[in-house]
């Protein structure tokens, strides 16, 4: 049985460590630590005995683990007979804290394998499309009243 260890470090000092037999316990604990850390002098790691599992804080910034506050995560099924295919234990299904979507994404691993995958959600910027190849879809679909206006912003203009 793997153990698990949550390191906190405060100003550069070791400021606590506990260990866990389950990884789910440990991310449970760093979700509540995201309250307390001072992102900029404070840094807390999950290991386990084949290296770090997890950070969050300083050095974790400068690693490019950073978590913005408008990030958003999700949790799917890539190879879903339907398709890609969100899930998740809860409504809603996004994440705003990589730790909470983590915890969950092990229990969801746990449930339907570890070909569930963790995403991360983002808002489509500068993808265009011509109209016609909507009229076109639309018109396949049979939808004849279809609103452009309420995706003009990925309309190309002529």
């Amino acid at each position: 049985m793997d153990i698990y260890v949550l390191v906190t470090i405060s100003n550069g000092t070791v400021a606590d460590v506990k260990f866990y037999k389950h990884l789910s316990e440990a991310i449970y604990d760093l979700n509540d630590l995201l309250e307390f850390l001072d992102l900029d002098n404070d840094s807390a790691s999950i290991f386990s005995p084949r290296g770090m599992v997890f950070q969050i804080g300083n050095k974790a910034i400068k690693n490019g683990y950073s978590c913005r506050s408008n990030e958003t995560f999700i949790i799917a099924n890539p190879l879903h007979s339907l398709g890609f295919l969100v899930v998740g234990h809860h409504e809603p299904v996004g994440y705003h804290n990589l730790v909470k979507a983590l915890y969950h994404l092990e229990k969801n691993r746990k449930e339907m394998g570890c070909h569930i995958e963790l995403y991360q959600a983002m808002p489509v910027k500068n993808l265009k499309v011509k109209k016609e190849s909507i009229e076109e879809y639309a018109a396949q679909e049979g939808n004849l009243d279809f609103e452009y206006s309420l995706i003009s912003e990925y309309l190309e203009t002529e």
